[in-house]
């Protein structure tokens, strides 16, 4: 089961890249797609946790772990990516989106979270690996106006991915689901993205 959710993961993950870089392309701007990609999203984790009778537990600590890591894991990384794809060719910002599990490793090991050794470094340099020849096979080549501006702000994208991973990690509340994160992130970062959506519009 596991491994078909992974599996499904990666092809969800690409059909988003996609999606972004086509929307990106087509002139939306990212105040418009990221409120109206985070509504969508808490529309479908609510109804889920309604047909489940079973809503996220709401307390003080539990409403900043979703604050949290729904804003560095979620909402940043989300902006950064509408504002990438429409500047990167996808081959190269999917690599550079592949770099996250050796950024994680790396930053769980030098904060004490989790013990380096060779068969996590392996295991995580073969992944790295299998991408890069994966993606390799369709890849298009950058351009000559890709800058290193937008590269930089590329690997800010798995950077804030690793720092979220290792944080849910450590700091994950107790008696809480991953389908209550999930809800709980949608449904308040859908009010702060529509609120942040309309203010921009005023003021442009």
């Amino acid at each position: 089961m596991k491994y078909g959710l992974l599996l499904l993961l990666g092809v969800l993950w690409s059909l988003r890249l996609a999606a972004m870089k086509s929307a990106g392309q087509s002139g939306i701007p990212p105040h418009v797609v990221v409120p109206m990609s985070v509504l969508g999203i808490a529309v479908l984790y609510s109804a889920t946790s309604a047909m489940r009778r079973n809503w996220p537990p709401i307390d003080r600590p539990a409403i900043a772990f979703y604050c949290l890591s729904g804003l560095f894991g979620f909402v940043l990384p989300f902006i950064l990516e509408i504002m990438v794809t429409p500047r990167l060719p996808l081959f190269a910002f999917a690599v550079i989106i592949s770099t996250m599990p050796i950024l994680t490793t790396l930053l769980a090991t030098y904060l004490g979270v989790e013990d380096l050794n060779t068969r996590r470094v392996c295991s995580v340099l073969l992944g790295f690996g299998a991408a890069v020849l994966i993606l390799w096979d369709t890849a298009e080549l950058p351009a000559g106006n890709v800058t290193w501006t937008w590269i930089l702000v590329a690997l800010a994208v798995p950077a804030l991915y690793a720092a979220n991973t290792v944080f849910v990690a450590a700091r994950w509340p107790d008696g809480v689901d991953a389908l209550h994160v999930a809800n709980a992130q949608a449904l308040i970062l859908s009010v702060a993205a529509l609120a942040g959506g309309a203010g921009f519009r005023q003021h442009h």
